[in-house]
């Protein structure tokens, strides 16, 4: 029995010194999460501007090409689609960065977070 508690003293020592290394530890890999999940976010943003910019070019060049009578019938149907693929990836695009937000806000909630169930 003697042993048992010397065995779990030592245990409890061995957190206490650890404990704070490892809150700190939890803490750094939040913040670095965070970040990874904003530039995923920002990455699908960087290509639903590009779809945009495609769009918006299009529908100058059908501008264009009204005035000159040269009309296409699927040219309208390429813009809608380029807008709907744009207005998806915008909003896909926008979730990492919100949740990327409230990750680098309170880093320490995250790491709590963690930590809990972890032990759990």
């Amino acid at each position: 029995m003697k042993e048992f508690e010397v065995l779990l003293w030592e245990l409890v020592d061995l957190v206490r010194r650890v404990s704070p290394e490892i809150w700190r530890l939890t803490v750094r890999q939040s913040v670095v999460e965070g970040i990874a999940i904003a530039l995923i976010g920002a990455m699908i943003l960087i290509f639903a501007g590009l779809l945009w910019y495609c769009a918006i070019r299009a529908d100058k060049e059908i501008k264009a090409n009204e005035a000159s009578g040269r009309m296409y019938a699927n040219d309208t149907e390429k813009i809608f689609w380029l807008m709907a693929w744009a207005t998806v990836a915008t909003v896909i695009g926008s979730a990492p960065l919100i949740m990327a937000f409230t990750i680098l806000a309170n880093p320490q909630y995250n790491a709590m977070n963690k930590l809990i169930n972890f032990v759990r």
